[in-house]
């Protein structure tokens, strides 16, 4: 059985919060590290450090993390995920300056996400197609 101490500590606005004291050992050395979470990879729950873990945004490709943020802008504009949709118009209150800015940044994103995705398979394309979308080289 795991022993997990729990250390509390005081909040700004009075109360506390509780935290974990991850109790892993990495490299000979006492993890300690004060956490919210704890994850059971193995046989004893510690924190994302000593478990080598990652998000999973931070090994994805790059055209993935672009649509991704275009996505994320196309549903704040109160829109439907997808460059297969329409632009939401303009929201009621939103400045017209921001509006064009989150619609000038979310067509850069799904162009540079095209981009990369033309780039990676350029080699199933045929010769007139890669002149199209390349240029000359």
């Amino acid at each position: 059985m795991q022993k997990v101490p729990i250390e509390r500590v005081p909040c700004n606005y009075g109360n506390e919060r509780p935290y974990f004291r991850c109790s892993g050992v990495v490299n000979g050395r006492h993890c300690k590290r004060r956490v919210v979470k704890l994850y059971l990879g193995g046989r004893y729950f510690f924190c994302r450090h000593c478990y080598n873990l990652s998000y999973s945004s931070q090994s994805e490709a790059k055209s993935d993390r672009m649509l991704r943020r275009a996505n994320k802008l196309r549903t704040a504009l109160g829109g439907k995920r997808g460059s297969a949709h329409f632009i939401a118009p303009r929201p009621k209150g939103m400045w017209q300056r921001n509006y064009q800015r989150k619609r000038f940044e979310i067509e850069w994103c799904e162009g540079q996400a095209n981009q990369l995705f033309i780039a990676k398979y350029a080699h199933l394309l045929s010769e007139e197609e890669r002149e199209r979308y390349f240029g000359s080289r």
